[in-house]
């Protein structure tokens, strides 16, 4: 457990090291929601943000909860809800905020 403790505290450090125009900001709606996301799921420690090569039309979001920290990790930590990225996609993901839509039957995280 001290090892993934360390790679979380290393990762915390890494993304607070960023410039603040880089950093991943979430809004007080989507911590709620990602906090009860993870709660549901034993061993979870946080969402993985990432993206994916989506055709033609350019980059796709992929969010997916979190179990354990890469060695390499930007983990961005808001007050206990910890979103974690590989460094190779922040480029595509600098400055984004976080929020959580729910309209009629749908629900979403949205950048």
């Amino acid at each position: 457990m001290t090892d993934m403790n360390e790679k979380i505290q290393a990762g915390i450090a890494r993304a607070q090291a960023l410039p603040d125009n880089e950093k991943l900001t979430i809004t007080d709606r989507a911590a709620r929601h990602i906090s009860n996301e993870i709660s549901k799921s034993e061993g979870a420690i946080g969402l993985r943000l990432g993206t994916r090569k989506s055709g033609c039309s350019g980059w796709a979001y992929l969010i997916d909860l979190a179990f354990e920290p890469s060695d390499t990790d930007l983990i961005f930590d808001f007050d206990g809800v910890r979103v974690l990225l590989d460094p190779e996609v922040m480029p595509m993901i600098k400055g984004t905020e976080i929020d959580f839509v729910s309209e009629g039957l749908a629900d979403a995280e949205v950048q």
